[in-house]
């Protein structure tokens, strides 16, 4: 049987990416049993969302009338304020290990993922009550506001949802880019979201390209039916790290364009091949 050459050395400058769209790539090939694993723990830190999510169909089948549909939807909206936080917080450890990665920190592990939930807990649980305010408002003012629409003008009932379903869009978005700032960055915290408020709107086009995929899958799985919210939920719980990876190099890429350039040359393309020069 034919033994698998192991590399003994590490890669030169010249062999790494010179985008962050090649840097995704990079890693899915090389660190791909890496990011499982994290997509892994990401996922226990998962859990409560997922059964609140289970939950909400679980009582959906007893709906008979648009006052039990709100009810359910109201009780899950309440659930998201405990559920989107926890979740947030994991992705903070998350994004910390996604950091060790893509700068090519040779003593990544595992453990990279707990020491970035010491680190940056509460960071992730403001910015995750955040995003559970948001989300609160586009599904129980969503469900809310439909109830109307045979009572009032559709067109402004209609403009209502698509402005709640707007701004749960953009913070989903700041969100990550805020994240990333706090794990890469010592800012304070109205830096942060000054600026992620800033690069969201600056880089929108890539950041809806990117909720689209994630959570934008996921969540249309799971309004759809019962059947593809499970699919959607396994769909995260293993795919997890892959998806944020691809919005924390999104987050680097801003990073670089709008920040470490000027301010901090050390730091500009930190583990992409880099040019003469630069």
């Amino acid at each position: 049987m034919r033994k698998e050459k192991i590399r003994q050395t590490d890669f030169t400058e010249r062999e790494l990416p010179k985008t962050r769209r090649a840097q995704f790539g990079d890693l899915f090939r090389h660190r791909f049993v890496d990011l499982l694993k994290l997509s892994l723990l990401q996922a226990v830190v998962l859990i409560p969302l997922f059964v609140s999510v289970i939950l909400f169909y679980v009582f959906a089948r007893a709906v008979e009338n648009y006052d039990q549909l709100f009810t359910n939807v109201l009780f899950t909206g309440i659930s998201l304020v405990i559920t989107v936080p926890a979740a947030n917080i994991g992705y903070a450890g998350l994004f910390y290990a996604l950091k060790e990665l893509a700068y090519r920190e040779g003593g990544f592990s595992s453990s990279s993922f707990f020491h970035g939930l010491k680190e940056n807990w509460k960071d992730g649980l403001y910015i995750g009550l955040i995003e559970a305010v948001s989300s609160f408002a586009a599904l129980v003012g969503g469900v809310y506001l439909y109830g109307f629409i045979l009572q009032a003008n559709a067109w402004i009932v209609s403009l209502g949802i698509a402005l709640l379903a707007v701004q749960f869009v953009f913070v989903s978005a700041f969100s990550k880019i805020a994240l990333g700032q706090f794990v890469v960055y010592s800012n304070s915290f109205a830096a942060v979201l000054k600026n992620s408020f800033l690069f969201t709107m600056m880089n929108f086009p890539i950041n809806l390209l990117l909720f689209f995929v994630s959570p934008g899958i996921f969540v249309v799985l799971i309004a759809v039916m019962e059947i593809t919210s499970y699919v959607g939920i396994a769909w995260l719980l293993l795919l997890s790290a892959f998806f944020a990876l691809g919005h924390f190099l999104n987050d680097l890429y801003m990073f670089d364009k709008f920040i470490n350039k000027e301010h901090y040359p050390a730091e500009y393309r930190r583990g992409l091949s880099k040019d003469k020069g630069e």
